[in-house]
């Protein structure tokens, strides 16, 4: 089909045809010229090239910078830097963009934003706001986390979802902000210090989503970096990505890499806690059953010491009738040995020292005996009065004035809550045992 005025006739072209001929013209038109402006939006694809644009005060241009060309390149330039760049114009023939496919590049100095971004960061470093010491801990069990950022983009959904998943008890209070434009580091600042007046936060987050230098730049203002510096409530920042590097992250408490970075960072992990709870249960367990055992065994050794009384009896028993014995023993020894010597230093006395050493050794054997008995007596009579009062706290005594003890699998029992109606107990007597079934129980006394 064939369009035109006046009998003329006009050539259809495809949209390639067009494009490849505009790629053709600007090549020719402009095989090698220098550019000069600021970088941004700068990004080094896995590949090895690089892809950014410059501007200045009028336009924006997009430029390719292949690896072959960019390795020469002593250092990869950064958003903000004044460069001067020699290639040539083309189109990009997929998407029908012109671009310049640079060949060389040198930076020549920081752009204006760098040069800004410079000078405030000096400034403020000045007056302290960045110090290590200003920095105050996140809190590990946050009642509460304040967020301020954008409400339509998709940063604060991230932010939720992973607070949610990580530590869903935690309450959430947000403020809406613009992020990037005119106007956006007041909203920033108001949003930081309505949150602070609030004051039911334990932390805030404050960021965004990634974007060129421009797009950051509200988080460059010094009324943002002053609210957040100056906020009584712990801040971490979460501004674009984890090379994007702003004013605001120098003066909050800590920097987050990406938001969803700082969410984790904000939050402790729920299956974290979750293990930490179980690790304790066993621990607690563990300590439990061995406390247990312990106590078992202790009270299998004590039991093992209580002797009955009756037994008690027959040691102590036992025990005089040794003392008893050793007593003789030695009133034996010293009688022979008295003997002895009397006999060495008189081996032939005359008829009336031996009368007399003999009535004394008598009466000496007289007094002993004597004091033999005193002592077998008294050491009986204090037997007799333990014996006395072992028996008098002997069940057995208890029982043989007409009482009775009702036990079950071998143990006492103290009270009528212990037993169940129709449970068979064993009544041990003075005389004998008796096995009985329980048809009632009253579990209290009635005084009449």
């Amino acid at each position: 089909m064939v369009f035109g005025s006046g009998g003329g006739s006009l050539e259809r072209y495809s949209v390639s045809d067009i494009t490849r001929r505009l790629e053709s013209l600007l090549r020719a038109e402009y095989p090698d010229l220098l550019v000069e402006g600021e970088i941004t939006g700068f990004k080094a694809h896995p590949s090895g090239h690089w892809y950014f644009s410059v501007k200045d005060e009028g336009a924006v241009l997009a430029c390719t910078m292949f690896r072959d060309k960019n390795q020469k390149v002593a250092a990869p330039p950064r958003d903000g830097d004044r460069v001067i760049m020699r290639g040539s114009i083309g189109v990009y023939v997929p998407r029908g963009t012109y671009q310049m496919n640079v060949r060389g590049l040198r930076v020549e100095g920081g752009g204006d934003l760098a040069r800004r971004f410079e000078e405030l960061r000096q400034k403020l470093t000045a007056e302290g706001l960045f110090l290590a010491e200003r920095k105050r801990p996140i809190p590990e069990w946050p009642v509460a986390i304040g967020i301020a950022t954008s409400a339509s983009g998709a940063v604060y959904q991230d932010l939720l979802k992973v607070i949610n998943k990580r530590y869903p008890a935690v309450v959430i209070y947000f403020v809406g902000c613009r992020v990037q434009g005119e106007g956006a580091a007041a909203e920033i600042a108001a949003a930081v210090q309505l949150l602070n007046r609030h004051g039911r936060s334990s932390v805030l987050i404050v960021g965004r989503g990634g974007g060129s230098v421009e797009d950051l730049w509200a988080f460059n203002e010094e009324l943002v970096v002053r609210a957040i510096a100056g906020s009584r409530i712990p801040v971490i920042s979460a501004v674009g990505h984890e090379t994007d590097v702003t004013l605001a992250d120098f003066a909050a408490d800590l920097r987050a890499a990406t938001p969803s970075a700082a969410a984790e960072l904000a939050t402790p992990s729920r299956s974290e806690l979750l293990d930490r709870l179980e690790q304790d249960r066993q621990r607690l367990a563990s300590a439990t059953l061995w406390q247990l055992k312990h106590s078992r065994a202790e009270v299998q050794k004590l039991r093992g010491r209580l002797l009955h009384p009756r037994d008690r009896l027959a040691l102590g028993q036992q025990r005089l009738d040794e003392l008893q014995s050793r007593l003789q023993a030695a009133a034996r020894r010293q009688v022979e040995r008295g003997t002895s010597r009397l006999m060495r230093v008189q081996p032939r006395p005359p008829t009336d020292r031996i009368r007399v050493g003999k009535q004394r050794v008598d009466n000496l054997q007289q007094r002993l005996s004597r004091a033999i008995l005193a002592l077998l007596r008294g050491r009986r009579d204090s037997l007799s009065a333990s014996a006395g009062r072992l028996g008098a706290m002997s069940p057995l005594q208890v029982l043989e004035r007409g009482y009775a003890l009702a036990l079950r699998d071998g143990l006492a029992l103290r009270s009528a809550a212990q037993v169940q109606i129709g449970e068979r107990l064993e009544l041990r007597l003075h005389r004998g045992r008796l096995g009985v079934r329980v048809e009632e129980r009253d579990e209290g006394l009635e005084s009449t």
